[in-house]
């Protein structure tokens, strides 16, 4: 199966509204009947859902594809239905292969995923959007997958919200970081502009990673974008403030003004370590070498850089969270050590101090040392450096 790149946005989240108790999903037509083999199968497997999912050997057998596809249209249960939809991800493609055993996406594989966008049931709607990242995928989005996802971004619960900011990393027009043609990636924007002056954290912070992730200087609607950024830096949720560095970093490239370099050697030292750990980030990236004289004080900040954001209920009816990382490291001091040997070079003597090893503690010692001696002998030649 070409791969569904699951745009993780580095985002681990609980997802969902709780299932209907009782609840019988009514059956979706198909262009054609079921073969009677295809039938037969489904029965059993759906005898066999447990906890909401298949078994992962029949959740990943191709030879599945089509009984999960029958199950997701026909079935009464909830459950059954989300647990289909979740194995269809695994058993079919959007575009044929040579030699492949998957199913190849079809008019009755987006109409499925189509209806089942609308489901009252949460884990239905989970499911969905989970197997929505194939018709949305390519160079053509399927029009009424693309709407219905775009109406749970306008109308849905946090949890809706997330797991569609998470689809929407499948639409290519929108998802990669430079101009496509077409309106497709203007008309997502604007989607999710609204979301950015909601009052929910989870869902502003999601949002920013997510439109990060798109971002490029001279975007659609850059001005706003880079307004919102600002205004947001200061939010009182750290997961914003982290993420609101990283959109207005990422829009203005390597044509960084002083006022947000300041901004981001500011963040550097944040109450908050996963702002700690996003600025110091955010720096390397812009090759800001005068951040140095603040991150080398953070090279033993043994803080998780990690911010976790509740308050909403998930999709399965359990307690949602939505978790933020950065990319370069667990902890502020990886961070910070990764951004040393990155900023440091050509400056007096080569700095390598990245943590990697199987024995990171040993591996963190060294590099903290090699770090501290090499700013003792050539800090003041860091622009920036005091006089």
């Amino acid at each position: 199966m070409r791969g569904l790149p699951i745009a993780s946005l580095t985002l681990a989240f609980c997802l969902a509204l709780p299932a209907v108790a009782g609840a019988e999903l009514a059956p979706i037509k198909l262009s054609r009947s079921a073969p009677a083999d295809v039938v037969s199968t489904a029965d059993a497997l759906a005898a066999g859902v447990e906890g909401g999912r298949f078994s992962g050997a029949e959740e990943r057998n191709p030879e599945n594809g089509q009984a999960f596809l029958h199950l997701a249209a026909t079935h009464p249960d909830p459950a059954v239905v989300a647990a289909s939809l979740r194995a269809m991800t695994y058993t079919w493609r959007s575009t044929p292969r040579p030699g492949g055993k998957r199913s190849v996406m079809n008019r009755d594989f987006v109409t499925v995923v189509h209806t089942r966008l609308g489901a009252e049931e949460g884990i239905v709607r989970k499911s969905a959007l989970r197997a929505a990242r194939l018709p949305l995928s390519g160079k053509s989005p399927d029009p009424g997958v693309l709407d219905a996802v775009l109406g749970l971004i306008e109308k849905g619960s946090t949890a809706d919200r997330l797991a569609a900011l998470i689809t929407l990393g499948n639409v290519q027009a929108f998802a990669r970081s430079r101009a496509t043609k077409g309106p497709l990636k203007a008309r997502v924007i604007d989607a999710l502009m609204p979301l950015l002056l909601t009052k929910d954290a989870a869902v502003v912070a999601s949002t920013l990673r997510r439109l990060s992730r798109s971002a490029y200087p001279g975007m659609p609607q850059v001005k706003a974008l880079a307004g919102h950024a600002q205004r947001l830096a200061k939010h009182p949720e750290p997961a914003v403030r982290g993420e609101a560095l990283r959109l207005a970093t990422t829009l203005a490239g390597r044509k960084a003004s002083s006022a947000l370099t300041g901004q981001l050697v500011l963040g550097i030292s944040d109450k908050d370590p996963f702002v700690r750990a996003t600025a110091i980030e955010l720096a390397a990236e812009l090759k800001h070498r005068p951040a140095v004289h603040a991150i080398v004080k953070l090279i033993g900040d043994e803080a998780p850089a990690v911010r976790k954001v509740g308050g909403f209920t998930g999709l399965d009816g359990r307690p949602g969270q939505a978790r933020f990382r950065v990319e370069t490291g667990g902890r502020v001091d990886d961070v910070a050590l990764a951004a040393m040997d990155d900023l440091t070079d050509g400056i007096g003597a080569k700095l390598e101090c990245r943590v990697s090893g199987r024995d990171r503690k040993a591996a963190r010692t060294k590099a903290r040392a090699d770090a501290k001696a090499w700013y003792a002998a050539h800090g003041s030649k860091v622009p920036g450096a005091k006089k």
